[in-house]
């Protein structure tokens, strides 16, 4: 057996053997939401997804009988795991599938450019990465991850061929992709798409200035086929379903009035920004570092660097200015690939001996690779417990005290209550706001009415609710239903529908 037939031995059991273990357990040790490796811990965001995602499964449609402020893609996403397992650990079980797509687009993109050992150590730096900021899993970023891959690589090789041969044009092949990725964000969450949204204003202004008319055109033809290939399908199942309307408002127009209302508050509730920017935001913040390794070393005409500094610092710019959760920045972990590889290049540029330089690579990295998933998935885990499941655990006992004196027929619905009190007490939304209600009216008055109006219409014949004397919808409730139970401590009632 010849030495590069023993290589690619190598290489296909760590793409078919090492990263499927590698996605297995990212998600058992860190998908605190979904991982049988814990119980009873249902996070805030998750579970609204499930929940409409079963309610999917079973005919409801999202926008029309279970409403949220997301595109269809992740309530798609929980559906499917609930085909997979009529439970969340169906979703546990779609969360390992989907990373290990997510590896494997690492995997082929990286090999396109670089040898085994720089891919291997990538792949473990993003994993690391993606452990850090990943707040149990089931997120908005991840059932897009996969397509941000590609989008990313395909920027990097044109940046690559314009440091390199001062090759400006830009494959059109490459916006096809962009366009799919878009369509993605759009259907899931729109602010995934900011890295893509300032990659592409750099490659139009680079177009512009060389004045490569044609091939800005080109570009732009194959954005919008892979932008359509993407979004129409969900348009025409919506529309067919008269969901459309519903659906544009929820995914747009109603995040446009939050994004114009909401008030940039993450840093101050952090305390101390620079250290919450350096552990969330390492994907982007990585680009700087490496432009500063780059001026300490004298390098110049590093044009890849300018052009991947233009892409990152507005985004940057923008998280530290708005109210972004770490979960946030899933989307944008493929960067990290950018300055890594340049700096490993780096390294093995001033390596006297290249073999050796190898090894330290896949030895050194690699270990630290697995150290950082290891201590900051842990350190995370800790985090996300401590702020979404240990502080909301009193509450949530209350709710399913509470819950069980509702009989298994009847039908139901929360008000300001957490979402998992569907998941334990095995029902589904009688209301199509069914959860955050005051707050999303907060965030976005042209839901009061909407809300109002579902409540004056809803034939639940129980309802819990929370705050009541502050919520949206307290006259409607206080005149149709009559109070069963009072929790003082917990400022919650249970209310029975009058005959």
């Amino acid at each position: 057996m010849t030495l590069q037939s023993l290589r690619k031995s190598a290489e296909y059991i760590i793409v078919l053997l090492l990263l499927p273990v590698l996605a297995f357990l990212v998600q058992f040790l860190f998908a605190r939401w979904s991982s049988p490796l814990y119980s009873d811990n249902f996070d805030f965001d998750q579970s609204i997804f499930y929940v409409i995602g079963r309610a999917w499964h079973d005919g409801h449609l999202p926008y029309l009988t279970a409403w949220d402020s997301k595109g269809p893609i992740i309530f798609l996403a929980n559906m499917l795991g609930y085909c997979i397992e009529p439970n969340i650990r169906g979703v546990f079980w779609l969360q390992c599938i989907n990373f290990l797509l997510v590896l494997w687009a690492a995997w082929l993109c990286l090999r396109r450019v670089t040898n085994v050992v720089k891919t291997l150590v990538c792949v473990l730096l993003f994993s690391a990465a993606y452990v850090i900021i990943s707040s149990g899993g089931n997120q908005v970023g991840d059932y897009t991850l996969a397509l941000s891959v590609f989008t990313v690589f395909c920027t990097y090789r044109w940046s690559v061929a314009l440091q390199q041969g001062g090759v400006v044009s830009h494959p059109a092949r490459y916006a096809f992709f962009y366009g799919l990725f878009f369509a993605a964000c759009l259907l899931s969450r729109l602010t995934n798409a900011m890295v893509l949204s300032t990659s592409i204003m750099v490659i139009v202004l680079v177009l512009v200035w060389h004045r490569r008319w044609q091939n800005l055109l080109a570009n732009a033809v194959a954005f919008i086929l892979g932008f359509a290939c993407c979004f129409l399908p969900f348009a025409f199942y919506f529309y067919a379903h008269g969901a459309f309307g519903e659906m544009w408002y929820a995914m747009f127009s109603y995040n446009l009035e939050y994004a114009l209302h909401s008030h940039p508050v993450a840093f101050q509730q952090i305390g101390v920004p620079v250290v919450y920017m350096m552990f969330y935001f390492i994907s982007l913040l990585a680009v700087p570092i490496w432009a500063l390794a780059e001026i300490v070393a004298k390098r110049k005409g590093k044009v890849i660097l300018w052009v991947w500094l233009a892409i990152t610092l507005p985004v940057l710019v923008w998280l530290s200015k708005s109210y972004a959760n770490a979960n946030y920045v899933i989307s944008y972990l493929p960067v990290l690939f950018v300055p890594v590889l340049q700096l490993m290049d780096r390294v093995c540029e001033i390596g006297v001996d290249r073999e050796k330089t190898k090894a330290l690579l896949i030895r050194r990295w690699a270990l630290a690779s697995i150290v950082l998933i290891v201590i900051g998935g842990f350190a995370n885990y800790v985090r996300v417990f401590r702020s979404y499941g240990q502080e909301g655990l009193p509450l949530q006992e209350a709710q399913r005290q509470m819950a069980a004196l509702i009989p298994n027929n009847a039908t139901m619905v929360a008000y300001n209550c957490m979402p998992s009190v569907y998941i334990y007490n095995q029902k589904l939304p009688a209301c199509r706001f069914f959860v955050c209600q005051d707050w999303a009216i907060e965030n976005g008055a042209s839901l009061r009415e909407k809300v109002r109006n579902d409540y004056e219409e809803t034939m639940a014949e129980w309802v819990m609710v929370s705050d009541i004397d502050h919520c949206a919808v307290r006259d409607i409730l206080m005149h149709r239903y009559r109070i069963v139970k009072v929790d003082k401590v917990n400022d919650l009632m249970l209310m029975k529908r009058l005959k």
